[in-house]
């Protein structure tokens, strides 16, 4: 059925379509060609140089000795306590940035408790033998 066309199937007829040979032998050839595995595209094959190049940069700072940071002296934490007590806060952007810390742990720690008594209240429900005595 080959070149056959798909106008010509309800008329009895079997007309050979206009096509030449070369185009039924690519057709043949693209049709029989079973493709079984797409290769993924991946940045880790895109570069291969930089990738190396990277891979070595990092190799080179896993393999070396971590700086130790230098030991905080007590009187260094005091004064910085101290400036950050005494500083002035009436900028509008520093204060809001205060606030927010300040509601954000507050509003977490409402969180935490509600979660324990809820937790607290369903274990006691479920476990209780005398469940009216807590109500």
């Amino acid at each position: 059925m080959k070149g056959v066309d798909s106008s010509s199937f309800g008329s009895g007829s079997d007309q050979v379509s206009p096509r030449s040979e070369q185009d039924l032998v690519e057709e043949v050839k693209f049709t029989n060609k079973k493709v079984m595995y797409f290769k993924p595209e991946s940045i880790l094959l895109a570069h291969p140089d930089v990738q190396k190049a990277y891979r070595e940069k990092l190799m080179k700072q896993i393999k070396g000795v971590p700086k130790i940071a230098p030991p905080r002296l007590l009187a260094e934490e005091l004064q910085e306590q101290f400036i950050e007590v005494v500083a002035d806060r009436s900028d509008p952007r520093e204060m809001r940035r205060i606030l927010e810390t300040y509601f954000k742990r507050k509003e977490y720690s409402l969180k935490h408790k509600k979660y324990k008594l809820l937790m607290r209240w369903a274990h006691h429900s479920t476990s209780s033998r005398n469940l009216d005595h807590l109500a």
